[in-house]
């Protein structure tokens, strides 16, 4: 598939890379792109979602469609797969890379900052014009000011398209101030206090932290992340989200992508020689993304309770402060609004999900109603449940 749109005085041409040896060979070109583009998010890298697609893709069609100029210079990259959904009348969903499974966040088109509408443009031709190959548009993890955002939907409704906007994840984040005095000045008092106790407490006992920054060592520290966090989440008679041997393989594959560009931080935190707490995280455009951690919910020094020392609190707390010693404007602790995130900020942006779906295609249409109806169904039970009786 091949098209053209003019903009900026220029020719602008789509086309779509449909295979994995495609898809490999944009690896430069790509994150090259991602580097001058507006947007601040890793889980757009080419070493996150080539990983995903390796461990994740299977039963899914892809359809990558980047976007040049007149110069063959790539400006724009919409990384969308298509799946096949449902059982009964089952209708081809086109959605992003990297939406399932490992809670990817901030998803869009990869824009040239000087051609964002005209690359919108582009890729939305051209997936009309090929529009023989799926049936109904889904797209998550959208930020309001996203590219798509921006244009998408408008264009949809002039085309006679169903159009569904919802809420989707909730998203805290920290602005981070100039000084450590700062940030701990502007925690709650419990929660400063309690901070500087257990950090006391965890020096008296000989605690260590170690920052794992090199490949070769990021590879190392992975496997006592997945250890640490599968012993907290055994703990509570569970499994966590790196249980499955797929997402530990993918983010293995992650580490050597990302943590050869200098990505990726691993933070440990040692307690008579033991690992007790690990903090796996990412690092773009002087932004931290706080992705997974895990700890020992038992303490490797005899009359001292997991309560008593709080590992993963106070590694976080080391964690946000070092991003503040290196200069980085923001602390992001990604999606869900888990509690133990509001003790550290109340500041936090939202994501959201659009669905389109075009004239004609009744069996897409229905189900875009369906998920509507649903959704409404649910708003009306939490109302009724939630007045007085």
């Amino acid at each position: 598939m091949t098209s053209q749109a003019t903009a900026a005085g220029e020719r602008l041409t789509s086309s779509a890379v449909e295979t994995s040896e495609g898809f490999a060979g944009l690896e430069s070109e790509w994150d090259e792109l991602l580097e001058r583009s507006r947007s601040r998010s890793v889980f757009l890298a080419w070493g996150w979602l080539y990983p995903w697609w390796g461990q994740f893709g299977g039963g899914r069609s892809l359809k990558i469609l980047t976007v040049r100029d007149e110069r063959g210079r790539l400006v724009g990259l919409a990384p969308f797969c298509v799946e096949r959904v449902g059982r009964v009348a089952p209708i081809r969903v086109l959605s992003f890379l990297g939406t399932e499974r490992v809670s990817s966040e901030y998803l869009d088109v990869i824009a040239d900052p000087s051609l964002e509408r005209d690359v919108a443009r582009a890729v939305w031709d051209a997936l009309r014009s090929g529009s023989d190959s799926w049936d109904s548009i889904r797209l998550t993890d959208l930020l309001e000011e996203s590219t798509l955002a921006a244009h998408w939907t408008a264009w949809a409704r002039e085309d006679g398209f169903a159009v569904d906007e919802e809420r989707a994840q909730v998203a805290p984040y920290l602005s981070l101030p100039r000084s450590t005095e700062e940030f701990r000045l502007a925690l709650g008092p419990e929660t400063r206090a309690n901070l500087k106790r257990k950090s006391r407490k965890l020096e008296r006992h000989g605690a260590a932290l170690s920052v794992v920054e090199t490949p070769a060592e990021v590879s190392t520290a992975l496997e006592t992340l997945f250890d640490l966090h599968g012993r907290r989440w055994a703990a509570r008679e569970r499994t966590g989200n790196l249980a499955e041997d797929r997402v530990r393989e993918f983010h293995r594959q992650v580490a050597g992508h990302l943590g050869a560009r200098g990505m990726i931080r691993l933070y440990a935190l040692r307690l008579a020689n033991h690992a007790v707490a690990c903090l796996y995280g990412f690092e773009y455009k002087r932004r931290f993304y706080y992705y997974q951690a895990g700890f020992d919910p038992a303490s490797p020094v005899a009359g001292l309770r997991g309560g008593d020392y709080s590992p993963g609190f106070v590694l976080m707390g080391h964690c946000i402060e070092d991003a503040i010693s290196r200069g980085l404007e923001e602390f992001d602790f990604l999606r869900g609004p888990e509690s133990y995130k509001s003790l550290w900020t109340r500041s936090r942006r939202e994501t959201r999900a659009v669905t389109l779906s075009p004239p004609g295609r009744w069996n897409a249409l229905a189900r875009h109603a369906a998920r509507r109806t649903l959704r409404a169904t649910k708003r009306l039970a939490k109302r009724i449940l939630k007045r007085p009786a």
